[in-house]
This record gives structure tokens, C-alpha cells and sequence, in this order.
């Protein structure tokens, strides 16, 4: 019987040390993976340049049909491709006419979500542009009246 019940211990020692030792790879693996790996990923994304092209302010008559309402805002929208800002410059008209219509046809309800006008905005904005788009639009200035 002793036989047994020292052969059953040691069994159970080399399953414990075993499951210690996967542990610890398991552990050094991910440390390894976030320190080699991780970094590299950020400095990716931190190593693609941006450029802003500032546009007017926009002073547009809103849809509201109970009030009389405007919205002035100033735009500034973002880019990756520096190609975009002279595609930008050629169909300034274009992309102001289009800025204006998208902004006219809000209530000043439809205004309330910023962040679906903006991705509305871009939409409109990337449809004229052949050779980039634009990845981002700030409002520097939101005022409704």
C-alpha cells in the first residue's frame, strides 16, 4: 500500500511542476509579446503625419420652421495624404457648397449629435475627393442662434 500512495504523490508533484512551468511560459510569452510587439504598433500609428486645412466659418439659416435659427460654426477637417490639401484647394466651391447644403437642411434638434454630423460631413466632404479623403473634422467654434 505504501508503494501506491508514493507513486500516486509524485504523480500529483509532476502534474503541480508542470502546470508551474506552462504558467510561467504562458507569463514570459505575454510580457515578450507586449514589450516587442506593442511599441512598435504605437509607433506606427504616432509616425503617420496629419495635416489640418482650416476652413471659413459658415453661417447657415437652419430647417426649424418654428423658430428663426441659424448655426455658425468653423470647420477645420484632417488629413493623412498631403495630396488631399491641393485637391482641397481646387474644389474649395465645391466643398464649401456642399458644407453649406448638409448644414442648412439640420434642425437645431439634428445638431444635438456632433458626432453624426461630423461623420455626415466627412461622408459629404470625401465624395468630391479622388486622391485621398479626409479622416477627421473639428468645429472649432459651434455656436446656434
Amino acid at each position: 500500500m505504501s508503494d501506491q500512495e508514493g507513486k500516486k504523490g509524485l504523480g500529483r508533484g509532476f502534474w503541480l511542476i508542470l502546470a508551474v512551468v506552462i504558467l510561467v511560459v504562458m507569463a514570459g510569452t505575454a510580457v515578450g509579446v507586449y514589450f516587442f510587439l506593442g511599441p512598435r504598433a504605437e509607433a506606427l500609428e504616432r509616425e503617420v503625419p496629419t495635416y489640418q486645412i482650416p476652413l471659413e466659418t459658415f453661417t447657415v439659416n437652419l430647417k426649424d420652421s418654428n423658430y428663426r435659427r441659424f448655426l455658425r460654426a468653423e470647420i477645420t477637417v484632417e488629413t493623412t495624404e498631403k495630396k488631399v490639401i491641393r485637391e482641397m484647394t481646387d474644389k474649395l466651391y465645391k466643398v464649401k457648397d456642399t458644407i453649406n447644403s448638409v448644414l442648412a437642411s439640420k434642425t437645431a434638434q439634428d445638431l444635438e449629435d456632433r458626432q453624426r454630423l461630423k461623420e455626415q460631413l466627412i461622408a459629404a466632404i470625401n465624395s468630391h475627393l479622388t486622391e485621398g479623403e479626409i479622416v477627421g473634422l473639428y468645429f472649432e467654434q459651434f455656436i446656434i442662434q
